[in-house]
């Protein structure tokens, strides 16, 4: 019972941070503007959460868990893997979560995302390499680009407003 709680008290704190979030920099997010707007007192927000950034941290760290996801289910048996596939998958998921896609694929937050965007690609691409020939660092300059490539064109399509389909966005890019 206590966990169903715990689930539901923070869902209204993430619901209430993406809806202020949407209007408001993060920066100017204010624990009792949060509370009031997720109908719970101070003292619940900080049994869950030290402050805003906390807070901003475990929605980043939920969103990377479930892009991983996609990652791995649809393209770490294949190889090579072919990212674009990777992209359309990924675009799939943010269309459905448009508040997500606009909080981390923004000019001011999207570097933070790229880089552990990055660290997970250099991780999985390591992990499955089958060439040994293949030094870390030249894998890790691979991945840069790459994850850099699909980050840039997630943040222009959501920035011009998601108005290609995820297949259309995948064509354009071939990697």
């Amino acid at each position: 019972m206590a966990d169903r709680r715990n689930r539901k008290t923070k869902n209204a704190i993430i619901e209430a941070f993406l809806n202020i979030v949407e209007k408001k920099d993060i920066s100017k997010i204010t624990i009792l503007e949060l509370c009031d707007k997720a109908d719970i007192s101070r003292g619940t927000f900080y049994l869950h959460y030290q402050d805003i950034y906390e807070l901003y941290s475990e929605i980043e760290s939920d969103t990377l868990v479930e892009i991983g996801e996609l990652f791995d289910k649809s393209l770490m048996n294949r190889k090579p893997i072919y990212y674009a596939d990777f992209l359309e998958k990924t675009a799939e998921y943010l269309l459905d979560h448009k508040r997500i896609a606009k909080l981390f694929l923004n000019e001011k937050t999207s570097f933070t995302f790229l880089k552990r965007v990055k660290f997970y690609f250099v991780d999985k691409e390591i992990k499955g390499k089958d060439d040994k020939e293949d030094t870390y660092e030249n894998t890790s300059y691979q991945v840069a680009y790459k994850a850099a490539g699909i980050v840039g064109v997630l943040q222009q399509w959501v920035e011009t407003g998601m108005q290609l389909s995820p297949k259309d966005l995948s064509k354009l890019i071939r990697i």
